[in-house]
């Protein structure tokens, strides 16, 4: 029986030594100092992560349009990253357009020449990490193809299934 009066006592006084302790830090002087340090966790934490919701982008932003970011509006944001994502857009039609050309033996506009090089700055920037399955053989392929390379007959069969698997899902986008 004075071993659960005993435990009893024990938990009530570690309990209220725990709450008296919260309750101190709440009413104490330095309530600007705790937010201070939860705003610089929740800073190093978006930083690490490069996350803002679904978006992955801080990453292709540039040092000004970040803090261009932190004076503008959630309207303006809205704004900012629409016109964003339809250059992205554009870029990656104007890249899909090239891939088409050079496969088809068209030749390219100046335009499509600068897409093209970008393009193999950009592969040759990533240096071959794949982070998906599957991406490697593609990324080769593509840069043996924006390079002007002769495809083997193995990577001709690949590009003809992943050309077959693009139609696909383009016609499937479409019925949707």
């Amino acid at each position: 029986m004075n071993n659960k009066i005993l435990s009893v006592v024990l938990v009530v006084g570690i309990a209220t030594t725990g709450f008296a302790g919260i309750s101190a830090a709440n009413n104490s002087t330095n309530s600007s100092e705790n937010k201070g340090w939860f705003e610089r966790w929740v800073k190093r934490i978006s930083e690490k992560s490069n996350h803002f919701g679904k978006r992955k982008g801080l990453a292709h932003l540039t040092e000004e349009e970040k803090t261009a970011l932190e004076t503008m509006s959630d309207d303006e944001k809205k704004t900012f990253f629409d016109a964003k994502k339809a250059k992205m857009k554009a870029q990656k039609e104007a890249g899909k357009t090239v891939i088409d050309k050079l496969i088809a033996g068209e030749s390219l506009t100046a335009a499509e020449e600068a897409t093209r090089l970008e393009m193999i700055a950009k592969i040759e920037d990533f240096g071959g990490n794949h982070a998906r399955k599957g991406k490697g053989e593609w990324r080769e392929i593509i840069a043996k193809i924006l390079a002007g390379d002769e495809l083997s007959a193995d990577e001709e069969i690949k590009l003809a299934q992943m050309q077959a698997k693009r139609a696909e899902r383009e016609s499937q986008r479409k019925h949707k």
